[in-house]
């Protein structure tokens, strides 16, 4: 009969018919810390169960035990979790500790970033973090908890490579969410997938056959492709152009790829990361307006003077007083004398007032000085008068006063060592030593004074030219830096017209302390950063005002040492504006801790490039520019920092291969035709305290020197010995000669050095144990006793 209605074809899916519900659940903190710490130790998630501890699943292993306290006191925010009592307690309890329900409901910074990475590195092109979570609620029927679960799980299951397509991304996420089902003792499945197939069903109840549907589509589909391709025909248009070329750029896609997966399977994911360019000349900064902070500074001395805050003159108020004569100029003279006319200060105040006015008018017409006013320290390891814990602390050296008595010190022979590494002692025959700078000068002249044995705490070395053989001690070379060591700290030394390149000057480094002295001495500075942003720009901006001197700029670039693009755009960036290089000191790295033979990694790999791979690209950059431009007559000095650890440690990946490396530069200044452009100091560096690589071994720097004999030193002290090698006359002699100064302070002369910091070491573990246990007593002791804390009070007696 007549038209009607179409009935409407409703398809319907069993889609979810066998489905089993899988309730939603917050991450839990034991899942993130099995996850965490099988990941550093590189053990199957079965064998991190909650009775393990990470003691016992680090295998001893010291540095790799506080890199997991580390994470897991990022992650949960909870500084308690990087204790070393944390490391002895089952992985449940310490679950509960630090990361209970209550105190942990998402994934933290650690983790966040770790997943973020994982997606970036392995997912195809399209698919992050969003499209993962929706492929997670839609196909598997997780709600927001249990994504977080399994996107934690998936990273114990990383692919290998980078994964090709969509449905890769959905077989992979499948099969990690089956594993952590598993794991987690859920039902496997949750939403979606499986069923019969669909059947057609008509809005007035009646059934119409799935086959006769489909040929009715196929029938129609066929009409209108037969109409398009008339269309194209009459229009002379190619209809599969647009297709053709996008497979063409589909194959281009998947074979760069392919390139990336393989060069990533070869050097891993952080040596990929580690190689990014960072440097941006956009964003330099420049602190250069000295004139400016010394007038802040006249300013608050005398408001101090005022408030009668300087009642007596100590090494602090004298430094700065220094740094004020440091910036001299005549508008500071004035300013000086204008309070001076002020008066309204006490007699001790007008002195102070008089002497740096003396001072800056003397300033004016002297280049400004570096002078180190530090006062030598030794590590103790002493007990807390309240907790009763064992800390670290520094405190002045024994018969150190100031600076030139730290001078005298060096020239003093250091303890003897048994070739077994046993305790230092002192000579019967010769008694305790008193080697000084003049006796050393005897010595080199041939009176008959004998040279100290064993061999001074910082001595230089020499080798016949060109000569690939051994290094020996250096008498007269080695009185020769004493004298420049002399001088710098009785008188100062000036590097006003320098210029001067550092890297790895980061909080608490050596190189820090270098550009402070740089600053102080005059020089025009560039230093560059890895971490280049607000705190960091602030943090040398901090330096620059508290050390800068008439003439100094501190110019700031965020630099990676580790792209090799960076150290040539870095170099062209200070050539290119009219600067000329005449010191350079590449101290950038990067820790390897935990990494032996047996397990060198993308992280040992880019390591060795900042230190040593790109170091060379740096110095020959350098020599690139100056013969580019003709610059014969003014070599730069490259300061290598070489090291005394050659595998002595162990454990440290290739830190020990990268700095045997750097020496080659001594043999190559002879055999390549670059000297007229480089002069070469190297400095081996010993135990340095405080440093980003040294500071969690401060514990045991106190039996290292007590026990084994081996001078350590801060940061502050290792920088004023290297300052020695910028003085005019090293550098003279350096022109001619590459210049090697050992300031290891003993470290290569021990026998079984990494035995006996293991035995330093689990000692010092011990006795953090047992002061640990005794606080615990001591804390009941005092709940019978009434006294709270176990601390204050007058003892609870009646």
């Amino acid at each position: 009969g007549g038209g009607g209605v179409a009935p409407m074809v409703v398809a319907t899916s069993a889609a979810a018919a066998g489905a089993v519900p899988v309730p939603d659940a917050p991450l839990t903190g034991f899942e993130v810390i099995r996850t965490l710490v099988a990941l550093k130790a590189k053990r199957p998630l079965a064998e991190v169960t909650g009775e393990a501890t990470i003691q016992g699943l680090s295998g001893g292993r010291s540095t790799l035990q506080n890199e997991v306290l580390g994470d897991l006191s990022a992650e949960f925010a909870d500084p308690s979790a990087a204790e070393p009592t944390a490391a002895e307690m089952p992985l449940s309890a310490l679950a509960a500790k630090i990361g209970g329900p209550q105190r942990y409901t998402q994934p933290g910074p650690k983790v966040r970033g770790m997943v973020s990475k994982l997606i970036g590195t392995k997912m195809p092109a399209g698919v992050g973090l969003t499209q993962v979570r929706e492929r997670l609620g839609t196909s598997l029927g997780l709600g927001p908890g249990r994504q977080d679960g399994v996107l934690v799980h998936a990273l114990s299951h990383e692919p290998p490579a980078r994964l090709a397509s969509p449905s890769d991304v959905d077989a992979y996420l499948a099969k990690v969410a089956a594993s952590h089902a598993a794991m987690m003792g859920l039902p496997v499945g949750g939403g979606g997938g499986g069923g019969s197939p669909g059947v057609a069903v008509s809005a007035a109840g009646g059934v119409v056959s799935s086959a006769a549907l489909d040929a009715f589509k196929q029938s129609h589909n066929d009409l209108l492709q037969l109409q398009v391709a008339a269309i194209h025909q009459h229009l002379g248009i190619n209809p599969r152009s647009g297709s053709q070329l996008a497979m063409a750029r589909q194959a281009q896609v998947l074979e760069l790829q392919a390139d990336l997966t393989r060069f990533e399977r070869e050097h891993g994911a952080e040596y990929v990361r580690g190689v990014r360019q960072l440097f941006d000349r956009r964003k330099v900064r420049v602190y250069d307006s000295a004139w400016a902070w010394v007038r802040q500074d006249v300013m608050e001395l005398y408001l101090r003077v005022l408030r009668g805050e300087l009642a007596h003159v100590d090494r602090t108020v004298i430094e700065q007083v220094a740094h004020v004569a440091n910036r001299s100029t005549h508008e500071l003279a004035e300013l000086v004398q204008h309070f001076l006319d002020i008066g309204g200060v006490s007699p001790d105040g007008t002195r102070l007032g008089q002497l740096l006015f003396e001072l800056v008018r003397e300033g004016i017409d002297r280049p400004p000085t570096y002078r180190e006013y530090l006062t030598p320290m030794a590590p103790l390891m002493k007990q807390h008068e309240i907790t009763g814990q064992l800390e670290y602390v520094e405190e002045p050296r024994d018969g150190q006063r100031n600076i030139c008595d730290y001078v005298n010190d060096l020239c003093k022979p250091l303890p003897k060592v048994a070739r077994d590494g046993s305790a230092p002692r002192v000579d019967a025959a010769t008694g305790p030593a008193t080697t000084t700078v003049t006796t050393m000068a005897a010595t080199a002249t041939g009176t008959p004074t004998p040279s100290p044995t064993p061999p001074p705490v910082l001595q230089l070395k020499s080798r016949p030219p060109g000569c690939a053989g051994g290094w020996e001690p250096d008498v007269g070379l080695t009185t020769t830096f004493l004298d420049c060591l002399e001088e710098v700290a009785q008188v100062g030394v000036s590097f006003a017209g320098k210029t001067a390149l550092v890297t790895g000057a980061g909080r608490h480094s050596i190189g820090a302390e270098l550009v402070k002295a740089l600053l102080a001495g005059g020089a025009k500075v560039f230093v560059t950063t890895s971490s280049f942003g607000t705190a960091s720009s602030q943090h040398y901006r901090t330096l620059y005002e508290t050390k800068g001197a008439r003439g100094s700029s501190l110019r700031v670039l965020p630099f990676n040492q580790g792209s090799a693009q960076d150290v040539d755009a870095l170099v062209d960036y200070i050539y290119d504006g009219g600067e000329d290089l005449d010191i350079v000191v590449p101290f950038a790295a990067i820790g390897e801790g935990g990494r032996q033979v047996t397990g060198l990694d993308s992280r040992s790999e880019l390591a060795h490039r900042i230190m040593l791979t790109n170091v060379l690209r740096l110095v020959g950059a350098v020599a690139r520019q100056k013969q580019r431009r003709g610059y014969a007559t003014r070599p730069a000095t490259i300061v290598l920092p070489l090291s005394p650890n050659h595998g002595l440690f162990g454990g440290d990946g290739l830190y020990a291969e990268s700095k045997i490396g750097l020496e080659t530069l001594f043999s190559k200044w002879h055999s390549e035709d670059w000297r007229d452009h480089i002069n070469v100091a190297g400095a081996v560096i010993g135990w340095t305290r405080g440093t980003g690589l040294m500071k969690a071994n401060d514990g045991i720097a106190a039996g290292i020197e007590a026990e084994v004999g081996v001078r350590t030193f801060t940061t502050r002290e290792m920088a004023f010995n290297i300052v020695g090698l910028l003085h005019p006359t090293m550098i003279e002699l350096a022109e001619n000669e590459p210049v090697y100064a050992d300031f290891g302070g003993g470290f290569d002369r021990v026998a079984n050095f990494n035995g006996r910091v293991k035995e330093l070491r689990l000692r010092a573990a011990v006795g953090t144990a047992v002061e640990n246990a005794l606080k615990t007593d001591r804390a009941e002791d005092a709940k019978t006793l009434g006294v709270e804390d176990g601390v204050g009070g007058d003892g609870g007696g009646g």
